[in-house]
């Protein structure tokens, strides 16, 4: 009886939070439309996550990107790189490839399209999730907002998996790369359930130990497929 009491409370405290979300800004969250544009990495290690500049200019700064602690600049084509590229610090960890095109090729959101800038949604939501949960200490409120994030990352992944349908049926993808990327979309949705269920448990049983370790584990493994599914769609053109 007091394990359908609490899955109810806990249920209710999911639900209040994702429309607390949506009706206003959340601490944390990437909501600067106003002061700011918006980059998405379209290849290398970290492809599919979002920075933020300042708005017409090419300052990065960690203000703006409290979730991967960006702290850089968008770098013009130059003789190292053919593309729109970010320079500087991203998840605690200094550029890699100064020379060249360090983190990796971005491209500003507007200019990307509405299924590639889904699966980014739903890798920015992942990252969220894992930042949140790092912070969690097994309290239940802060809890509840890893699995809104995980939520809306796995609510993005399933409005993918619709449209690779979609354009599988109107013969727009290969019936080969579609395999590919609802394989890997797949893998993700599984994992985030997973992980939905343990975090349910673990505000349950509050803190069980090693729980925390396999929570991390999969949200790392969930990353890994989204990302996959993500360098398929942008190698095929599905973007």
């Amino acid at each position: 009886m007091l394990r359908l009491i609490f899955q109810v409370l806990f249920a209710f405290l999911i639900t209040y939070s994702l429309l607390a979300a949506n009706a206003q800004d959340t601490e944390g969250f990437d909501d600067f439309e106003e002061d700011s544009e918006t980059y998405i990495f379209i290849d290398g290690p970290i492809v599919g996550v979002r920075i933020n500049s300042v708005l017409l200019s090419p300052i990065v700064p960690p203000d703006l990107n409290p979730n991967t602690d960006a702290d850089g600049h968008i770098a013009f084509e130059d003789k190292g790189c053919k593309h729109l590229h970010y320079h500087g610090f991203i998840f605690d960890e200094d550029d890699p490839n100064p020379s060249m095109c360090g983190w990796g090729k971005v491209s500003l959101e507007t200019e990307l399209s509405e299924n590639f800038v889904e699966l980014s949604s739903a890798i920015n939501d992942e990252i969220i999730a894992q930042r949140l949960f790092s912070l969690s200490m097994g309290e239940i409120d802060k809890i509840v907002d890893v699995v809104s994030s995980v939520i809306e990352a796995r609510n993005d992944l399933s409005r993918i998996n619709g449209e690779i349908n979609k354009a599988l049926k109107e013969k727009r993808i290969n019936k080969k790369a579609a395999k590919k990327i609802k394989r890997n979309i797949l893998c993700a949705i599984a994992l985030d359930n997973e992980v939905f269920d343990m975090l349910v448990e673990l505000a349950e049983k509050k803190n069980e130990i090693g729980e925390e370790f396999l929570v991390t584990g999969k949200l790392d493994k969930a990353l890994k497929c989204k990302r996959k599914a993500l360098e398929i769609m942008r190698k095929i053109g599905f973007i």
